[in-house]
């Protein structure tokens, strides 16, 4: 099935790799009973524009359904610190010439729910992301993109994370939110840290075809930040990390609800 989603974006005139850089990853869908997610991830520079064209009904949707476009991420390249204060502009269309002739847009900080969703018939598409002014260096961002309701099921919550963090370490845990077109809060909060050491706290979107966490939100804290976010279907992930502060190792505690 992943030869066929790539080969059918190949096709599909811009395929992956439009836009202002060449360094763009799709990756391939996850998901079941019809219904996926799938992310796109590449960089994007000052004043840039990049997109990406992608099929909808890729999996046996054969007709029309939901589609829900997540700017879930932007991150400094060179630093990896998260990019604040931005509104890039984030657009759903078709692929036209070398461009995505846009059919609507929004300005879009980074979430963990939808900034923009249509009900579509099956085809070939295009998301896109532009720089309206608040891209100030190179930037790495990931757009998710999620066709129908996804089967799967929740993360029991409460739940709590709780493990040890090395020096210059990082420790991600996953949660997942069942397939649905509601919205819902998740809280994190990270209850504490012994011996009190200040860490790096984050959330954000988890990216299984790289194990990777796509980070939405972030702080330090040496216990007590709390993100309460909005939050849809899918799999997320919280993170901590060492801020290159640690001298050894902390134990720490993160308490996550979500429905």
């Amino acid at each position: 099935m992943r030869s066929l989603v790539l080969a059918l974006i190949v096709v599909s005139l811009a395929g992956a790799g439009c836009g202002s850089n060449d360094n763009t990853t799709p990756t391939s869908p996850s998901g079941g009973g019809g219904a996926f997610t799938e992310s796109f991830a590449s960089t994007i520079k000052t004043g840039g524009t990049v997109f990406y064209s992608f099929v909808m009904g890729g999996t046996n949707v054969n007709q029309p359904a939901n589609l829900f476009i997540t700017l879930a991420s932007v991150t400094n390249t060179a630093t990896g610190a998260v990019v604040t204060g931005i509104t890039p502009r984030l657009g759903l269309g078709v692929p036209s010439g070398t461009g995505c002739a846009l059919s609507q847009s929004v300005l879009a900080a980074p979430a963990l729910t939808a900034q923009l969703s249509a009900f579509v018939a099956p085809g070939t598409y295009c998301v896109s992301i532009a720089d309206t002014g608040g891209i100030t260096a190179d930037s790495d961002f990931m757009i998710r993109i999620t066709q129908g309701a996804l089967i799967m099921t929740s993360t029991p919550s409460p739940q709590t994370f709780a493990s040890n963090l090395s020096v210059k370490g990082t420790s991600v845990q996953t949660f997942a939110i069942a397939g649905g077109t509601g919205v819902g809060q998740v809280t994190a909060t990270l209850n504490s840290v012994s011996p009190v050491k200040t860490i790096g706290f984050a959330i954000g979107v988890w990216r299984p075809d790289n194990s990777t966490c796509s980070v939405t939100a972030a702080t330090t804290s040496a216990g007590g930040a709390t993100f309460s976010l909005p939050i849809n279907q899918g799999t997320y992930c919280i993170k901590v990390s060492d801020p290159g502060t640690l001298t050894d190792v902390v134990a720490f505690s993160v308490g996550i609800i979500h429905p």
